[in-house]
């Protein structure tokens, strides 16, 4: 039942959310009140403060986001529009003309829809409006004007012999414009000391004159071409707003007693009847049935209304019947024609309470019941998705349902797009390669967080903090986590909380700084549990591979004494290298073996045959699984995927020291993930 109420919630929640910013237009111009039924559902719509602007504005500014040049190729091609854009007619018009015009020739299928979503949102409105302030600060009388130096020009007559009149005056006498980062500047003007800036509305033939004029001279050096947005005559409408994350509360306080069961005559008629007839209800579709029975409307009326009138009843149901009742609700959605998929939907999570009675009666397909619990089972183990969560993912990235907004979801599908696009364009087609290119995190923040088990074999641990002797003393309790401590302290409990594992090949020079550092941490009765992963090679032996040796060495040392004193052995082997920038060879941990154990017989430890050659699959397994593809790597406790040829060891033992997380897991960046 809990299961239940949070699916319910969950899938109601996320369908407001869509209902909010679905809708663009409604609740417009409409042919009269008498024709608008009363609706059941409570419709509410958030209006700016501004006034409405031209769409074909705000696809200017969408593409000024995608470059400055995508900008001016569309200010081109409006401009050169027969009849001008301005002329069509009405608002429809000039959005299928707009589109038309962008679509295949300044954007690509893709983008073009990504388009109509951020028209659909009014994401630029805001912007638009933001130039119109600018053109009223500035007082340009006339539906396009050109600032030139200071003066207003309303008329493109005398804007040449104007422009030539600065250009003959003495530079420094010539008044300088104000310019901002975010105004459109044509490219190509080099001559920074003239500025012109065009206000007008795109797609009157007012602006087309000034354009022709301003970009010509702006193209020969001689201005500063600058565009401005300005709608001199503005519809009282203000502009509908969607996607802004919206709550409204209500509650009334005034009780009315009416008597809905008499409908009248008007609302009756029209389109609101129309709508209603289009829901199905316990199966039956009465827009069809009227449209095979006309002469049956009365009676068809009469039964659809008792049906309303006993489904909507919210009847006990038995405990027993609620297993299945998501499921139920599923096979509902499921079983509808596509195109009533989503309608079907809504309805059924804005009214759930009203709809169990007949959804009890619904049967599930096995066949989907398998599927759903195998979906799960998977969210469940590879994404940590509950059956309750509500989750939404676009190209692997992860956005929780109740913090998302429209606006967080528009940039990013525009990100993505822009990425798709361009390996499109240099060649990259194949969809595993583009998987591939897609999952590399080029952020330079920390970026997402992964987890590796440590409870693998493949590790082998110098210390065990709650067992070993060396930590008797320290208190066994995790309530020690609680208690206050200097910032960065790790606390001394006697747990293996603190994990440090370092991947690589021993033998790498690379690798020696961070099993010293690590072999100091143990010295130093630091409370962190240190491992390794021999990442060695996977053929040969001992006697011709340093790697190998410095694996068999350990195995040997461990078993004849403690794990601590074969970490101490690996130094001991760094120690006596001489020589700078090279790495181990075979023969110095074959000369070590012999002089700290005469006893033993290092071809036997190091040979092809040893006992002691154990563990190398088991790593080859693990450094697999992680997906590491370059080394040395060290995984701690916090995000420590390090590349030490980059960092150093300082940055890891700073990052190292500044862990406070208790936890059996070690989080990493997956840097190196391809």
């Amino acid at each position: 039942m809990l299961l239940l109420q949070k699916t319910v919630s969950s899938l109601t929640t996320l369908l407001i959310l869509l209902s909010c910013w679905c809708l663009l237009v409604s609740g417009g111009s409409g042919s009269g009140a008498g024709k608008k039924k009363k609706s059941k559902a409570v419709t509410t719509e958030i209006d700016a403060k501004w006034h409405n602007t031209p769409l074909v504005l705000e696809v200017a500014e969408y593409l000024a986001e995608e470059g400055s040049h995508l900008l001016w190729q569309f200010v081109d091609a409006v401009t050169d529009m027969q009849p001008p854009l301005s002329q069509l007619g009405s608002d429809k018009s000039a959005y299928d003309a707009v589109l038309r015009l962008t679509e295949g020739n300044i954007l690509s299928t893709g983008q073009t829809s990504v388009l109509k979503l951020s028209l659909a949102l009014r994401a630029h409105s805001p912007r638009v409006h933001m130039y119109s302030q600018m053109a009223a600060e500035r007082r340009v009388p006339c539906a396009n004007g050109v600032d030139l130096a200071g003066t207003l020009h309303c008329s493109a007559e005398r804007l040449d012999a104007s422009i030539d009149d600065v250009l003959a005056k003495d530079p420094k006498t010539v008044t300088r414009i104000e310019t901002f980062r975010l105004d459109h500047n044509y490219p190509g003007a080099d001559n920074r000391s003239v500025v012109a800036i065009l206000y007008g509305e795109l797609g009157t033939p007012g602006f087309a004159e000034f354009h022709k004029i301003l970009k010509r001279r702006a193209a020969k050096g001689d201005i500063d071409y600058v565009l401005r947005h300005h709608v001199k005559d503005r519809s009282n409408r203000r502009v509908r707003l969607s996607g802004y994350g919206v709550e409204l509360h209500m509650k009334s306080t005034e009780y009315k007693a009416e008597d809905d069961t008499k409908v009248s005559d008007k609302e009756k008629s029209g389109e609101g009847q129309a709508e209603d007839d289009e829901e199905e209800i316990e199966g039956f579709n009465f827009s069809k049935l009227k449209q095979m029975y006309p002469d049956k409307t009365e009676e068809l009326d009469k039964l659809r209304q008792e049906l309303l009138e006993t489904s909507d009843e919210l009847a006990p149901l038995k405990v027993w019947q609620f297993q299945e009742l998501s499921l139920q609700a599923a096979q509902r959605i499921v079983s509808a024609p596509v195109e009533e998929a989503i309608k079907i939907l809504t309805h059924i999570s804005q009214n759930f309470p009203m709809q169990a009675k007949s959804l009890v009666k619904t049967r599930v397909n096995p066949e989907m019941k398998r599927e759903i619990k195998l979906n799960q089972d998977k969210f469940a183990n590879m994404l940590n998705i509950q059956p309750a969560d509500t989750a939404l993912f676009i190209n692997s990235m992860f956005f929780e349902a109740e913090n998302i907004d429209m606006m967080t979801i528009l940039d990013t599908i525009r990100q993505e797009l822009n990425i798709m696009e361009g390996l499109y364009k240099i060649g990259i087609s194949d969809k595993s390669t583009l998987s591939k290119l897609l999952a590399l995190d080029f952020s330079t923040a920390t970026g997402r967080e992964y987890a590796i088990d440590i409870r693998d074999s493949a590790i082998q641990w110098a210390n065990d903090i709650e067992a070993d002797k060396k930590y008797k003393r320290w208190p066994a309790s995790l309530l020690e986590l609680l208690r206050p401590t200097f910032p960065g302290m790790l606390r001394s409990i006697r747990r293996n909380i603190y994990n440090l594992v370092i991947i690589g090949d021993p033998s790498q020079r690379a690798v020696w700084p961070l099993i010293k550092m690590a072999e100091s941490f143990h010295l130093h009765s630091s409370p962190l549990r240190i491992g390794l992963v021999f990442a060695v090679n996977s053929t040969g032996n001992g006697l011709n591979n340093a790697g190998v040796a410095m694996l068999n060495a350990f195995n040997y040392v461990t078993e004849t004494k403690d794990p601590f004193e074969a970490l101490s052995f690996i130094t001991d082997v760094y120690a006596s290298i001489k020589e700078a920038d090279r790495d181990v060879l075979p023969g110095d941990v074959f000369k070590l073996l012999r002089s700290r154990f005469p006893s033993s017989d290092p071809d036997e430890v190091l040979g092809p045959d040893t006992d002691y050659d154990t563990g190398r699959q088991l790593a080859a397994d693990f450094v697999r699984k992680s997906g590491f593809r370059t080394f040395p790597q060290a995984v701690g406790p916090t995000a420590l995927n390090v590349s030490f040829r980059k960092t150093g060891v300082a940055v890891f033992v700073k990052n190292i020291l500044s862990s406070n997380q208790a936890s059996n897991t070690l989080s990493i960046t997956p840097m190196d993930f391809i």
